[in-house]
């Protein structure tokens, strides 16, 4: 405090003894705005003195008496000495506060300029104040920035979380079946049992490991894949073919022009959590998890033929599967494979003895 003290005494002093002879206005302005940053008390009232004596022979007819002269000149000082003094501050934060020094300045002046009874002092007492308020007024607009920024993190922040949460695939419940529902008792697939008896085989779809497809509204308030090998089932039905399909999750996501998409996920085994909880299968894994579901259909069918349905991915994850079983030693797990017609619904069974089935020419029996 004491060192802050012994600063003043020279501008004081000099003050106080007449030595400041601020004969232009620039001059005028940065001497009072030092006044009003450090006199306190009493010297400000001999400090003003002081400048009275500097501007007792100014009048309004003096040039620098035109309020929109001393107002542009003012506003480029201000922006001179924000430049100086605080050059690095952000846009928003620059703009509201040459629109503080706008405002202010009219508040403060212009009525006293057009009164045309004004002082030349009392002119430059107003115009020094406004530079006396900026510094408490940039501390404000600086407090705000900073508030705003937090909560601008804080809000984007908050929307990460609840999108990334979205991200999550939701356990879905299959729509039915030409009436017929499926059914969820296990944690990893559903199946369809559309009869009771006269059961021919069953088809065990594979959609791939981390499947997932884009859906679309039908118009009907059902989003569904665009050309999802669904379109099957109840053709499928119609045979008492039984379908066996990896559990499925409903899940949003953002495009680049910020739309929400849905998708559909696919999955046989439980995955790992990835950084936003979303689970992540391994290939090899679903693989397995595939091929344990097909000796599952076989051993619970008493042995009836089982297919592999070629899934959305068209073939990828299936073909990979039917290779696997050929290099275990597996072939005889499954029967053939099926291809779905993704326009008609009609499908197409390939026997492992290279017979080939369509159910385009066949009619289910009564």
């Amino acid at each position: 405090m004491k060192q802050s003290k012994l600063k003043l005494i020279p501008l004081i002093f000099l003050l106080l003894s007449g030595q400041v002879h601020a004969r232009s206005w620039e001059e005028s302005m940065a001497t009072w705005a030092q006044i009003w940053k450090d006199v306190k008390g009493d010297n400000y009232a001999r400090g003003r003195q002081e400048m009275e004596k500097e501007h007792k022979d100014r009048t309004p007819q003096d040039p620098n008496y035109s309020y929109e002269l001393r107002k542009k000149r003012f506003i480029l000082y201000a922006k001179a000495d924000v430049s100086k003094n605080n050059p690095i501050m952000h846009t928003s934060t620059y703009s509201k506060l040459m629109d503080w020094f706008n405002s202010i300045y009219e508040q403060q002046t212009k009525i006293q300029v057009s009164s045309g009874n004004a002082t030349e002092t009392q002119i430059l007492v107003n115009e020094s104040y406004v530079m006396y308020r900026y510094p408490f007024k940039l501390k404000e607009l600086i407090f705000n920035r900073k508030l705003q920024v937090k909560r601008e993190k804080e809000a984007a922040a908050a929307e990460a979380r609840r999108r990334a949460e979205i991200m999550i695939p939701a356990l879905e419940v299959k729509a039915p079946v030409a009436g017929f529902e499926w059914v969820s008792k296990h944690k990893t697939f559903d199946y369809l049992l559309p009869c009771n008896t006269g059961i021919p085989y069953a088809a065990i779809v594979a959609h791939g490991a981390n499947r997932m497809d884009l859906l679309t509204d039908n118009g009907e308030g059902e989003f569904n894949h665009e050309r999802d090998m669904s379109i099957g089932y109840p053709r499928m039905a119609e045979f008492c073919i039984v379908i066996g399909v990896p559990k499925s999750g409903l899940s949003i996501t953002y495009n680049d022009r910020n739309e929400p998409e849905e998708w559909r996920t696919w999955w046989l085994t439980e995955g790992v959590e990835d950084e936003n909880g979303i689970p992540v299968r391994d290939e090899d894994e679903e693989m397995q998890a595939t091929i344990n579901l097909l000796k599952l259909a076989k051993s619970a069918l008493g042995g009836l033929p089982v297919y592999l349905v070629v899934g959305n991915d068209l073939g990828l994850f299936a073909s990979k599967v039917i290779k696997k079983l050929g290099k275990d030693g597996e072939s005889d797990v499954i029967d053939g494979f099926i291809y779905v017609n993704r326009d008609t619904g009609e499908f197409v069974k390939y026997g492992r003895d290279s017979t080939i089935w369509k159910s385009s020419e066949n009619t289910p029996s009564e």
